[in-house]
């Protein structure tokens, strides 16, 4: 997806910024009214086997791999170390969160975040993963550095955002706001499985030509790597939420009508070792694929 144009017209490109998320927790809510009856359901999935020690490892091994895609692709690179001395492209280094920074995400999401050494994740103003009014400290100085820097520098500003997901969910009902014509029923349901997000997966970049666009190439579909390091996908649903929601649909039957309740915790497992195998080899592919059409 492109708001112009997917080439970058300028031969020179600063040294990428690079994040890789990994989503950590999904949580989703759905809510159908039908009369004065319907339904709640709601379910969190957590991923249990990370190791972030692994993780940087195959980020340190995937960077240089990046930048030797764009010179193969015929772009040459500006390093950081000489972009920084200009004023404006200090400042986006500047917003740089630190190294494995944990956030909450919007949707009820937690996530983790991953840089090379000697960077730090980096957002874009409006990102919309943290929804659309977000803590992450941007202000109208970043803004306007994303547009100086890259004129300044006569070289393309870009960002590259991996995301990884292991579950992908599903959900029925939602319509909380009609009682006339809702079904009265809500579900949501998962299935585990590893996938870079498209939602989450994108280049964006900023051309010296063009100060006020940003353009992406992300994704259409998810992918998935070769062998599914997911080993186990259990319902850790304790009993005492059980029983709150058999307490609360008690009580809206009671009362002559009210939704009945749904609640669920899953737990996804992986394999450790195998993990950031699958991790590598996936964004390897991806990355490699991406960059050959910017």
């Amino acid at each position: 997806r492109s708001q112009r144009t997917v080439m970058i017209p300028a031969s020179r490109v600063i040294a990428p910024f690079f994040t890789l998320e990994i989503v950590e927790e999904i949580g989703r809510t759905v809510r159908e009214r039908q009369y004065r009856a319907g339904a709640v359901a709601s379910s969190k999935f957590t991923v249990d086997g990370l190791d972030d020690a692994a993780i940087q490892a195959a980020v340190e091994r995937l960077y240089p791999q990046i930048l030797s895609n764009l010179t193969a692709a015929g772009y040459s690179i500006m390093t950081r170390e000489q972009a920084i001395v200009n004023p404006e492209y200090a400042k986006l280094v500047a917003a740089e969160k630190p190294a494995m920074w944990r956030s909450n995400t919007a949707g009820g999401g937690k996530s983790k975040f991953f840089a090379p050494s000697g960077m730090g994740p980096y957002f874009t103003p409006g990102d919309e993963r943290f929804g659309t009014f977000s803590a992450l400290g941007m202000s109208p100085g970043q803004i306007m550095a994303e547009q100086n820097a890259p004129n300044q520098l006569a070289a393309t500003l870009m960002g590259i955002e991996i995301g990884v997901r292991f579950v992908s969910v599903a959900t029925e009902g939602g319509g909380q706001y009609s009682n006339l014509f809702g079904t009265g029923i809500a579900s949501v349901r998962g299935k585990a499985v590893m996938s870079l997000d498209p939602d989450r997966t994108r280049i964006w970049f900023k051309t010296p030509e063009v100060r006020d666009a940003r353009n992406f190439l992300s994704l259409n579909k998810p992918v998935g790597p070769a062998n599914n390091p997911i080993i186990a996908f259990d319902d850790i649903t304790s009993n005492a939420s059980k029983a709150s929601d058999i307490a609360g649909t008690l009580i809206g039957a009671l009362a002559g009508g009210g939704p009945s309740y749904q609640t669920r915790a899953y737990r996804i497992a992986l394999d450790r070792e195998a993990f950031p195998v699958a991790l590598e080899g996936c964004v390897t592919g991806v990355s490699a694929a991406m960059i050959s059409q910017v």
